[in-house]
């Protein structure tokens, strides 16, 4: 008998980054930026400016640029993000990689789970075509009132980044014996 939350196979669990794994540009390139009348070199290089002068994390401070380069532009909200996620492009063959796997571990009597360890952002990576198709999302996230607005007045955002002793928990935490991490792989091919 087995537990609720268990399979009766071994599970394997696949790690992924998603920039540049999945997909082959930062998410916040492929509409986002332009959305708030940046060129996406000047974004980035403002936002890294920022992170130095302020010794903040970039990852912060490109969360930061965002959620106030947005007034005026954007509305900026939980809908707004996913819109743009959807806009994302992916490798080609990623589309049908989960599925594939899947199945392939289904004949190798292996349970498949798919999993993003991301310094991108959840929202937007919850609107791509791909996101149900991962056990969990381990990524950067904004503040959101009950509205789905961004609380940038607050200015609180919390970045989910993974160290490996987090990576390791996860992967514990959901029983694996076994797990493969893609770091800025882009072949999808059994």
């Amino acid at each position: 008998m087995t537990k609720e939350n268990e399979t009766e196979y071994p599970v394997l669990a696949i790690c992924y980054d998603f920039d540049k794994t999945l997909s082959p540009d930062d998410m916040q390139a492929q509409g986002y930026i332009q959305s708030i009348d940046y060129e996406v070199d000047d974004f980035w290089r403002e936002s890294n400016e920022l992170s130095e002068e302020n010794e903040m994390d970039r990852n912060l401070a490109y969360m930061f640029l965002m959620a106030e380069k947005s007034r005026g532009k954007v509305l900026f909200t939980k809908e707004t993000l996913h819109s743009d996620g959807a806009k994302v492009k992916l490798f080609p063959g990623v589309a049908t990689w989960f599925d594939r796997i899947n199945e392939y571990g289904e004949k190798k009597g292996v349970t498949v789970e798919h999993y993003i360890i991301s310094s991108g952002l959840k929202e937007m990576i919850e609107g791509t075509k791909v996101a149900g198709k991962f056990k969990k999302i381990y990524a950067s996230s904004f503040y959101f009132d009950k509205s789905h607005f961004c609380q940038r007045d607050t200015h609180l955002v919390c970045c989910a980044c993974c160290c490996e002793e987090d990576l390791i928990n996860l992967l514990l935490c959901v029983g694996c014996k076994y797990f493969l991490s893609f770091t800025h792989c882009c072949h999808f091919c059994i």
